[in-house]
């Protein structure tokens, strides 16, 4: 389901995020999880340099090479709910990825 705001016309408001918290981590092919997010996180923002990875949002999340992808060298903002955890996992190939969690709110 889309949370993307619309005016009156039908038209998407792009939405701004106060910036909450970053981590960094180096990927490796073993499922790894970030922290809890916080009570006030509604959004994160990942960045991914090196190589691909795959990830899983829950509340125990465990990602693997099935999982949804986001490519080498990409930003993505993803919906989330507080409380829940980012799992991310190398995929396959050469390569060592690195992955900033942005927490936004």
């Amino acid at each position: 389901m889309s949370r993307q705001l619309k005016d009156d016309n039908g038209y998407s408001i792009p939405q701004v995020f106060e910036l909450d918290g970053a981590t960094v981590i180096s990927v490796s092919a073993t499922s790894q999880q970030s922290v809890a997010f916080a009570s006030t996180t509604t959004a994160i923002r990942i960045a991914v340099t090196n190589h691909h990875v795959h990830f899983a949002v829950n509340t125990d999340p465990v990602a693997t090479t099935s999982s949804s992808i986001i490519p080498k060298d990409w930003v993505e903002t993803i919906a989330v709910r507080p409380g829940h955890k980012l799992a991310v996992i190398k995929g396959n190939g050469a390569g060592q990825p690195v992955i900033s969690i942005t927490e936004l709110v």
